[in-house]
């Protein structure tokens, strides 16, 4: 049903103009006021005149209320009432009479409020970061509820605004109107921030009809990022030019979170967050996040009739281009691509989900630490799978030209870009003519999405000389449950893994946390737990209390400046542990719990009960079974990249355990030419 009145003033023009006030405190900006202008909708009374997502993800959006909401036409002001859409998480926003003339609407919008036990989800909250405020427009912004094309126009209101303060938008930056044309995801779609913003601006070096990537953040970036801004720069133009974008500009917005680190996507732009952890980040990882998040905006497949989203494309695709462009573009060496597909293949092979089926795995993906990286790794997997097919059955294997799978993808995101739906049948399609009639290509590509378990026999890796060997790894268990990190509160321990082996209970309070990094099976956990009992002798001259206004005072075991009266305390430590004891209650900040990790140890400031626990767990954990080399393992097999010594050279982890040695072979022209080119394109860049 059309629920709008066509007339010739309608069809000619749809312009949708939002002005943004921001609003500032002590803090900086505090929030922000929109008027937001919709050209003659001509909307009948009782419809839609907008759509809001009410939640993307496990996000909420902002909580909007009907008397919130100021509207007002050519006739006067308008009721905007809530209607909730069935079966999706829009809301739309109707009008109480039929509109005339232009529709105005008038709203605030506040940051959304966090912290440490906050989930993480999409980067599309507004936050306020050292001063400034940064969002994506879907969770302030309600969208037209036509779907057609809109001239669409940002503007800021800065007049009131401190000295300095800078605007932003994913298309261009403020406080002047910018304009961009296109359907309602143009604004929703994309990221706006405002305030004492800094920036990477593409210096024009660049050649080529490209508008280039541009950086902003608040602040002072972390070393380690701050260095890597160049490689965005140098990306885009790339990527722009593979993906036949003439017309693509880039911008990447920064922001600084409680806990977190990672990226969502947008149209011509994408949200990174970090935290006080990323200087742990390597410089492949984040490599890898920073190339995987810009894929984003170049390709894009639309969701299935029954609910399916396609992330084993939109996810998949994102996650194979950033293991080989880098190393295309010049822009990364040939370790780093070995690295990278090696870690796909390890992540995809000790998956415990890995024959769960598509479906299941994004409704659970937020919920369940395997089924979050079903899409990443199995659609990586399964185009390199294809990618292999088609190399095949072409012969072309120079990976310095587009190969049939490019030829395909590149097709499908002009397709997209132009406002052509894509779907999975689309992918299809496009390989039957290559693959021949005789191959059961939708059948091996259900089997797929309902988790059978991929062929990599006799794959080739882009050319002909790289091959792929069979390693025995041990299933992945992490040991508890993913939403722990969430409320800071240990649950799900499971009985006999190795999380439980190295001491960790159900009811441990998080304190804080690494990033588990699933090729190496390991990460970082600082605790803390509750335990009652005597408090230790002379506790004055034996530690460096901190005491509360109550009888009871609380000690943090790492400020303990001397031990002796605590290892007199620990002797008790049996009794301790197994009854409760009137006296203070002690609280520490537990020594380190290597959760997932191939050197297995409690480290930390006790020698006393914990030590027990420490000889207990002195062999790898975090993987389901025992460790490999001491008593066989319970393995899966999976595919890893051939290239010399490449698990030898870790330092500190063993993380394959006796495997066969891996080699490469490389063809002499690809060895000797083209890899060492691409090095030296690097050393000379500052990128290596």
């Amino acid at each position: 049903m059309n629920y709008f009145i066509k007339t010739p003033a309608a069809e000619d023009s749809h312009t949708l103009k939002i002005t943004i006030t921001p609003h500032f405190d002590a803090q900086g900006a505090h929030h922000l006021f929109i008027d937001q202008a919709l050209s003659s909708p001509n909307c009948l009374a009782h419809q839609p005149l907008f759509i809001f997502e009410t939640k993307y993800g496990n996000v909420p959006a902002h909580p909007f209320t009907e008397n919130a909401i100021q509207a007002h036409d050519a006739a006067g002001p308008l009721q905007i009432s809530f209607t909730p859409k069935p079966n999706s998480p829009d809301q739309e926003w109707r009008v109480d009479r039929n509109t005339s003339g232009d529709v105005t609407l008038q709203f605030n919008v506040f940051p959304r409020e966090v912290d440490i036990t906050t989930p993480m989800g999409p980067r599309v909250d507004m936050r306020r970061d050292q001063g400034g405020l940064c969002a994506g427009g879907r969770w302030f912004l309600p969208r037209p509820a036509v779907d057609r094309e809109y001239h669409n126009i940002v503007e800021w209101d800065l007049a009131q605004a401190p000295e300095g303060t800078r605007a932003v938008w994913s298309y261009g930056e403020g406080p002047g109107p910018v304009t961009k044309d296109g359907n309602p995801n143009v604004v929703t779609d994309s990221i706006f921030m405002v305030g004492p913003v800094k920036s990477y601006l593409n210096s024009g070096v660049l050649s080529g009809a490209y508008s280039g990537a541009n950086i902003y953040w608040f602040g002072e970036l972390p070393d380690n990022l701050q260095r890597l801004n160049e490689y965005n720069v140098l990306l885009f133009p790339k990527l722009a030019s593979f993906f036949q974008r003439e017309d693509a500009s880039y911008r990447v917005f920064i922001r600084k979170v409680i806990r977190g680190f990672g990226g969502s996507s947008c149209l011509e732009s994408y949200m990174l967050e970090y935290d006080k952890t990323v200087s742990e980040e390597t410089d492949e990882d984040m490599i890898c996040l920073l190339s995987h998040e810009m894929i984003h905006s170049f390709s894009f497949m639309d969701p299935e009739i029954d609910g399916y989203d396609n992330g084993w494309f939109i996810e998949g695709i994102a996650e194979f281009y950033s293991i080989f462009l880098p190393y295309r573009f010049g822009l990364r060496g040939v370790e780093y691509l070995q690295s990278r597909l090696n870690a796909v293949l390890h992540e995809y092979g000790t998956s415990p989900r890995i024959e769960m089926d598509a479906t299941d795995a994004q409704h659970e993906f937020y919920n369940d630490w395997y089924a979050e990286r079903i899409p990443y790794m199995r659609g990586c997997v399964y185009l390199l799978q294809i990618d292999s097919h088609l190399r095949k059955v072409t012969g072309r294997f120079e990976i310095d030209q587009n190969s049939p799978l490019d030829d395909i993808l590149v097709e499908l995101a002009k397709r997209w870009h132009r406002g052509r739906q894509v779907r999975a049948r689309d992918w299809l399609e496009y390989l039957r003519p290559i693959l021949g009639e005789n191959t059961d290509i939708a059948g091996d590509f259900q089997s797929m999405l309902r988790g059978k378990v991929l062929d990599m026999r006799d794959v080739l890796v882009t050319n002909k000389d790289w091959s792929l060997s069979w390693s025995m790894q041990e299933i992945l268990e992490i040991g508890y449950d993913k939403s722990s990190n969430s409320t800071r509160i240990i649950s799900g321990v499971v009985p006999g893994s190795r999380a439980a082996l190295a001491g960790l209970k159900d009811g441990d309070h998080i304190v804080s946390t690494s990033r588990i990094s699933f090729l190496d099976k390991r990460a970082t956990i600082h605790g803390e737990r509750l335990l009652t009992g005597p408090i230790p002798s002379d506790p004055a001259t034996s530690t460096s209390p901190k005491v509360s206004p109550n009888p009871v005072r609380n000690f943090l075991l790492r400020r303990f400046r001397r031990h002796a009266g605590w290892h007199r305390h620990a002797e008790d430590r049996n009794h301790h542990l197994d009854r409760d004891r009137i006296g203070p209650v002690l609280h520490f900040e537990s020594n380190r719990w290597l959760l997932i990790g191939m050197q297995a140890r409690l480290h930390g400031y006790i020698n006393g009960w914990f030590a027990a626990i420490a000889a207990q767990t002195s062999r790898p954990f975090g993987l389901r079974g025992p460790a490999p080399a001491d008593e066989g393992a319970r393995g899966v097999e999976s595919r890893m990249l051939n290239r010399h010594n490449s698990a030898d050279d870790r330092k500190g982890v063993d993380l394959r355990g006796a495997l066969r040695p891996l080699h490469l072979k490389l063809s002499s022209r690809f060895g000797e030419v083209a890899a060492p080119l691409r090095d030296e394109m690097c050393r000379d860049r500052g990128l290596g």
